[in-house]
């Protein structure tokens, strides 16, 4: 098979970085292990108090968007953009899949107190503090499930919002014709995410090896293609309004977290101590911190945005 031609120097500072994470973890381990659901909880249950002090303080869980006319990253962009759309159309029941910790759904149902509120989100932890982060907002409701099992009726929301949740789905296409049955005709459903941006098996093995590191280590089991995924919603009945590439936006937070990372990964024997006492779950955050940044340079990952219509 031909591989995609990829910059010599981009090929040569990954192999270099996946050099320092073999001597911290067991990466063959990592690849062949699949994430079920039990440990798609236990992921962000063993990573919460790095969400809480690295990334956000504020309980984002979810990446801050830098776009072109801001000066810093912007925890709230995705927010912002769900907002017009909820002010553009007669909205009255709103949906968001993987509620994290509340994050958006409060701003949102602050907001707009006339408007009733969903949250769903399969983490005990997450829907303890989401809840706690809502319980002065009368029009949130929040239960614990799974986004892939929706337990609301058919026709019952007029938006649905999804931020980084979609791409642990396990069966695609299944996932999205549940949100198209909860949702009204002419509804719209939301989705800001990672993808693939082409298919790995043409990559140098280095490159996909990195690349299937990235998704293992944040609990993603197999990351779509863009164009995959838009090809299934639209299988299912969904019309595409929009699918833009904001890749870009991503990139000073995910540099910040390669700085951290390289920090860890400088000291090896340091570093593989801690795998024995912190959980691996927690510590293999620095995986995707490392190679992710590499990987999207290569043009293999990318961060969208994609509205579908009912």
């Amino acid at each position: 098979m031909e591989h995609t031609k990829i910059d010599p120097k981009l090929l040569e500072e990954l192999e270099q970085a996946l050099g320092y994470i073999k001597k911290v973890f067991d990466i063959n381990h990592l690849i062949n292990a699949t994430q079920t659901t039990s440990q798609i909880i236990k992921y962000y249950e063993k990573s919460e108090k790095a969400y809480h002090f690295i990334h956000s303080t504020k309980g984002s869980i979810h990446f801050p968007l830098l776009l072109n006319n801001q000066s810093k990253p912007e925890e709230l962009a995705q927010a912002y953009f769900i907002e017009e759309y909820i002010k553009n159309i007669n909205t009255q029941k709103v949906l968001e899949l993987g509620v994290g910790k509340g994050f958006n759904i409060k701003y949102l149902a602050s907001n707009y107190p006339h408007i009733k509120f969903w949250g769903i989100d399969i983490t005990p932890i997450n829907i303890q503090k989401a809840m706690h982060a809502t319980e002065h907002l009368e029009n949130v409701f929040l239960c614990r499930g799974d986004f892939e099992r929706l337990p609301f009726k058919q026709k019952h929301f007029d938006l649905i919002y999804s931020i980084e949740t979609f791409c642990h789905a396990t069966n695609l296409k299944s996932a999205l014709k549940g949100v198209h049955y909860v949702l009204k005709p002419k509804g719209y459903f939301i989705v800001f995410d990672g993808y693939r941006k082409t298919n790995i098996n043409k990559l140098p093995q280095n490159l996909k090896t990195a690349a299937i590191l990235v998704e293992k280590s944040m609990a993603v089991n197999q990351g779509a293609t863009i164009n995959t995924w838009v090809k299934t919603a639209q299988q299912v009945g969904f019309k595409v309004i929009v699918k833009e590439d904001l890749t870009y936006a991503t990139m000073q937070t995910w540099e910040k977290f390669q700085k951290l990372a390289s920090f860890y990964f400088k000291f090896p024997t340091f570093a593989k101590i801690t795998t024995k006492i912190f959980d691996t779950l927690l510590l293999q955050n620095a995986i995707a911190a490392t190679l992710a940044p590499l990987t999207i340079k290569a043009g293999v990952h990318g961060y969208y945005k994609v509205v579908l219509q009912k």
